[in-house]
């Protein structure tokens, strides 16, 4: 807090989701407060519940083949005071099952928030991918595993971030990921970013 408060409207921004800001308000002590805090509490209350309850978002979370599994999803929100952001933290298809030599893709379709498909050991950096993980024509990323001690870890993917005017456009983000899987049994993954949160799955190799 500044040691010398003035009045003025000073923005927010929370710097790791771009698009989620805010504006604060901030008025001379002389100047009666137009809520009470019972009022945002009730606010905060009722937007949570709108962006819970925007059946938009899933509507992209339902694409893909047998094979795929959506990673999050969320979507941008125009405000007054900025931007809200919606994501939602958990794969789709978080048990899936496929035959030995068979490729599993995982897509990120949320809007801000970047994720990682990480099998085995989390790595201490989980920005780039691991070293065993190639890129395809397509521009995904591509790993392979032959045991079910074999560590690959996708690093993030993620839309890129909008363009603006004056600026360099942005190169296309990574927002797919692929695993070939060669021997059967099950391989647990997670989010390296959200798994406390429960962001977790499983693919189930049978012959």
């Amino acid at each position: 807090m500044s040691s010398s408060p003035a009045a003025g409207n000073f923005k927010v921004v929370c710097l790791f989701h771009e698009n989620m800001t805010g504006t604060v308000h901030v008025l001379d002590p002389s100047v009666s407060l137009p809520h009470d805090q019972a009022f945002y509490d009730s606010e905060t209350r009722t937007e949570a519940a709108a962006l819970l309850n925007d059946v938009d978002h899933m509507q992209s979370m339902q694409h893909g083949s047998g094979n795929s599994v959506i990673v999050g999803g969320g979507e941008v929100i125009s405000t007054p005071g900025g931007s809200d952001t919606l994501s939602v933290m958990r794969f789709t298809h978080q048990a899936i099952t496929v035959h030995v030599g068979e490729t599993v893709e995982w897509t990120n379709v949320d809007s801000v928030t970047p994720h990682t498909i990480t099998f085995g050991t989390e790595p201490p950096n989980p920005i780039p991918p691991s070293p065993n993980v190639t890129v395809d024509a397509d521009g995904a990323r591509h790993g392979t595993i032959t045991s079910k001690s074999d560590s690959v870890h996708s690093g993030f993917i993620q839309a890129a971030p909008q363009d603006r005017i004056g600026l360099a456009q942005a190169p296309p983000g990574v927002t797919r990921f692929r695993v070939t899987f060669t021997k059967p049994g099950y391989y647990p993954y997670k989010c390296a970013l959200h798994d406390l949160l429960g962001m977790k799955g499983v693919v189930h190799v049978i012959p």
